[in-house]
Order: C-alpha cells, then structure tokens, then sequence
C-alpha cells in the first residue's frame, strides 16, 4: 500500500474516534472540533481530495453515532442526510476547507486566528441563510433573513459563554490552536531530528 494512502487512512480513522468523542462526550453546545478540522484539512492536507474528505467524512461517521447514542428518537439518519439542514452544514464545512486553502503554509498565528474566525461567521452565515430562505416561518425580505440570523444567536444556561453562537468561535478557536499548534510542534520536532 502506497505511504500516503496509509498515513492519511490512519489520521483519517484518527480524527474520526477523536472528532466523533468530543461530540459523543458532554460538552458546551456547538463546542466542537469539526470546523478547525476542516480548516485545517484544508491548510495543512496534502491531497486536495482527502482535504474534503477528512471533515466530510468525520461528520458523516459522527452524525451517525451522535442520532444513534444521543438522539435515537428522532428516526432514521439517513433521512437527517437529505435534510436542508444538513446540506447547509456540510456545504459550510466544504466551504471552510477552501478557506485553509487560501492559508496554505502560511504559519503566522495571526492568519490562523483570523481564518479561524472567519470560518466561524462562514458556518452561521451559511447555515442560517439556508434556514431562512422558503422558510415560512420568516419573511423572505432582508428583515426577515435578519430576524433568522438574530434567531441564530441563542442564549443557554451553565455553557463557556452562555451563546450557541460564541461557543462556536471559542471551540473553533480552541480546536484550531490544538490542531495548528500540534502539528507545528510535529513539524518542529521532525525539522530537528532531522538535522541530529
């Protein structure tokens, strides 16, 4: 088997246990790795297609797990795949992945951080556009689109920053400084046992 195609199957198999516990696992609601996992497939993946198909392919595999252990009761996965929901937020994930892309070696925090975020805004803007639009719940004028988005922004008790919306941006912010970080440190580690 060739040396790539085994050491993406195993980081994918990796990052489908890891991605698929923190979601599994209690945890702030929308304090999860998959955006950072898109984001930096796309900054750091060396295939542009596994890029695409590590975060795809870790939601599919952790959607499945989260409807089967956590919500049982609302009826057949594969119906939640057809879902406009669900496509949004996939199509945001793939749209995240061109973002890192767009970041591809450069290795400035400041970069990372403000494509990091703005992958955040990416995914609410995405996700509550396709909420809103034939929605008869709102009216599809810009007040209405406004009135979805403002809708976006929930607000719970006992979580990070009490906000669906700003646990986003600290679990993206958090997952992208552990996935960038480790693997500068990978990277770094590798460069000097190199030289050794």
């Amino acid at each position: 088997m060739n040396k790539n195609i085994l050491r993406y199957t195993l980081l994918m198999a990796l990052a489908m246990v890891i991605v698929s516990l923190a979601r599994i696992m209690p945890h702030p609601y929308n304090f999860t790795p998959v955006a950072a996992l898109a984001l930096y497939g796309g900054a750091r993946g060396k295939n542009t297609a596994f890029s695409f198909l590590l975060p795809l392919s870790v939601m599919i595999f952790s959607d499945l797990l989260v409807m089967q252990f956590l919500y049982p009761d609302l009826g057949s996965p594969m119906a939640y795949f057809g879902t406009q929901t669900m496509l949004s937020v996939y199509a945001a994930f793939a749209v995240i992945v061109v973002l890192g892309f767009l970041i591809r070696n450069k290795t400035k925090t400041s970069v990372i951080i403000g494509a990091t975020l703005t992958s955040s805004a990416l995914f609410y803007l995405i996700t509550n556009f396709v909420s809103w639009a034939g929605n008869p719940f709102y009216p599809q004028t810009l007040s209405g689109l406004m009135a979805c988005y403002a809708a976006g922004i929930p607000f719970y008790n006992n979580e990070i920053t009490g906000s669906f919306f700003l646990n986003q941006f600290a679990g993206d912010l958090f997952f992208s400084a552990l996935l960038f970080g480790a693997h500068a440190l990978f990277t770094r580690r590798v460069s000097q046992t190199a030289h050794i």
